[in-house]
């Protein structure tokens, strides 16, 4: 009985989704933060959801490498026509939240300016005002397909 109420959960799950489609991001983390030029880029991939009416949500991950160790962001949005919204955790573990813009260049390809809040967490991995985490600006380019 089990089985079956979680294939008819999922099954009704992807019906009412409306159109799924895979995205694809170049992004240049903490671009305020850069002295010199752009940051190093990371690829990010994700999924986005039409919910109508112009709303979608969706969530992508991309991997940071640090030395020897391969960690991800991982974010979940809402997207309106204007800005977006998201929750995640950060490469550290830690949770972020967004917010930002979205411009559409094209019909499938966007640049998206968000706003990184992470001073909500600090070195010690609690949430207190004792040297925490820089918020960051992220600069974007992405395709849909």
């Amino acid at each position: 009985m089990k089985k079956y109420l979680i294939a008819l959960l999922t099954l009704t799950t992807f019906i009412f989704a409306g159109a799924v489609s895979p995205v694809l991001s170049l992004r240049f983390n903490d671009i305020s933060n850069s002295t010199d030029a752009l940051p190093k880029p990371t690829t990010v991939i994700g999924l986005k959801m039409d919910l109508g009416n112009g709303i979608y949500s969706g969530f992508d991950v991309n991997s940071v490498t640090a030395g020897n160790a391969t960690t991800s962001d991982f974010r979940i949005f809402i997207e309106r026509s204007f800005g977006t919204v998201g929750i995640g955790r950060h490469h550290n573990g830690d949770p972020q939240f967004t917010i930002g813009g979205t411009y559409s260049t094209l019909s499938n390809l966007a640049v998206n300016f968000d706003y990184v809040i992470n001073n909500l967490t600090d070195q010690d991995g609690v949430a207190n005002t004792e040297d925490p985490f820089d918020n960051e600006l992220r600069l974007s380019l992405s395709v849909s397909f």
